[in-house]
């Protein structure tokens, strides 16, 4: 809850005023009219307008600049300038959207409306009723905001014109047009043409045109779900799956035995490994075809029959795409030494998913290395080892490390181990440097000791 106590020092403001331009409601009256504080308070939120003097609500630059920030504002400035034509006009052309902060009689001014359409189509809602029904108003405002559509009169939503017009800018403008219009061939297909999920507003005998289905699947894959009649029209079917792998989903039985097809899903830029998901489980068995889905996604795995899902070659392929695939692997594989190292050496994080008897101190270390917060899966007899904490330290889970344990010898290891990374010391040269290379603040530290640039000149990594 902001405070209410008054702001008195110049500094304090600005620094308030950075974090949020409402603070201005709580300056000291000499501030808020202030020229210099009040541009600052508007430029950060338009509504701080609402606090300026009444000297400076006269101020074009000053609303200028609150008004560009948020439109709605231009309530709050003076009445002179609510009412100066020219003014809104010149706010308008540069794209400031104020009409819902005008009077009523500027509402009902085409010539300012058609202005703020230009600016922002959506203010149609502002408008008054009477412009709502202006066929060059509407355009106006449904070019630059399709879905403006839905403010228009009742008569222009049934105007073929004003509603192509919307739909092109924005296809899901069809969901306001008239139900005459859902079911135009042409208003559809620009509406789908642009937006492939708007089909979903057309009638239901455009959902049964193939021409129709076909532009919407390849701007939206998951528009195939809206046309059941196609699940089994494989040029529908596998441009719906390269554009959205998830498509397959909706795609018939047959469809998802067609190993074309799933390959198809599987090169799509969106879900790739969900192709797997949905395909006939005899493909799931097929080691090719799953090579190639853990090759797209390594998630897709959990996707595999269950032989593949221990299959050594498969689930490498996964983890070497995704590490965290790993879980989704047989028991049998989660503790193969070759496959966990592997894993665990591109994400430390993959211990959350090994078994207890997978690791080992080799496999902790490695987990480490990559990441120090590996730290927490790690499992209790290795806890209290002292090169497993030192490769925590290092690694930047000294704090994680400090707060799993509770054993006050493994916490006098920990003392001793930070102590040790962070000493400087000393080689056979008689030079110093780091024990940790990765932890900068141990590298100033060692930097201070050295001489500076000369320390840091001498300063090496230990092997």
């Amino acid at each position: 809850m902001e405070s209410e106590t008054p702001l008195l020092q110049r500094e304090e403001l600005v620094s308030a005023l950075q974090r949020d331009g409402l603070c201005l409601r709580h300056a000291r009256e000499n501030f808020k009219a202030d020229e210099e504080l009040v541009m600052f308070a508007v430029s950060q939120n338009g509504n701080a307008l609402k606090f300026a003097s009444e000297e400076l609500k006269k101020s074009k630059a000053i609303v200028t600049a609150a008004a560009l920030q948020h439109g709605p504002s231009m309530q709050y400035a003076s009445k002179d300038l609510i009412e100066d034509r020219d003014f809104v006009l010149e706010l308008c052309a540069k794209g400031a959207s104020c009409l819902s902060g005008l009077d009523e009689k500027m509402k009902k001014d085409k010539e300012v409306v058609l202005a703020c359409m230009s600016a922002n189509g959506f203010q149609l809602d502002n408008a008054d009723p009477s412009l709502q029904k202006d066929k060059e108003v509407v355009l106006r405002a449904v070019k630059s905001h399709g879905k403006a559509l839905r403010f228009a009169s009742e008569e222009l939503l049934k105007d073929k014109e004003v509603v192509m017009a919307a739909v092109s800018e924005n296809g899901d403008a069809l969901k306001f047009a008239s139900s005459e219009l859902k079911n135009d061939r042409d208003v559809v297909l620009c509406a789908v043409k642009q937006s492939g999920d708007s089909l979903k507003h057309s009638s239901e005998e455009m959902r049964k045109d193939r021409e129709v289905v076909l532009e919407a699947v390849k701007k939206s894959g998951r528009a195939l779900s809206l046309a059941p009649a196609f699940s089994d029209d494989k040029e529908i079917v596998t441009i719906a799956v390269q554009a959205n792998a998830k498509a397959l989903k909706f795609a018939s039985k047959d469809m998802k035995k067609e190993k074309d097809v799933v390959y198809s899903a599987l090169k799509s830029e969106c879900s790739a490994g969900e192709g797997l998901k949905f395909a006939d489980p005899e493909l799931q068995a097929d080691k090719q075809l799953v090579m190639e889905a853990v090759r797209a996604d390594g998630d897709a795995l959990q996707f595999a029959n269950a032989l593949l899902r221990g299959d050594k070659d498969v689930v490498t392929e996964a983890v070497s795409t995704r590490p965290e695939a790993l879980e989704y692997a047989t028991d049998s594989l989660k503790i193969d030494k070759d496959v966990v190292i592997m894993a665990v050496k591109k994400a430390g994080d993959v211990l959350k998913v090994l078994p207890s008897e997978a690791q080992d101190k080799e496999v902790v270390l490695e987990a480490l290395k990559t990441s120090g917060d590996a730290i927490k899966y790690v499992t209790e007899d290795l806890i209290a080892d002292r090169e497993v904490i030192k490769q925590a330290i290092i690694s930047g889970g000294e704090k994680l490390l400090g707060a799993m344990v509770d054993s006050v010898e493994t916490q006098q290891i920990i003392a001793e181990v930070i102590e040790e990374v962070e000493r400087p010391a000393t080689n056979s040269s008689g030079e110093t440097s780091c024990l940790n290379p990765n932890d900068e603040t141990a590298e100033r530290r060692c930097e201070d000791e050295s001489g500076g640039e000369q320390g840091d000149s001498k300063r090496r990594k230990v092997e």
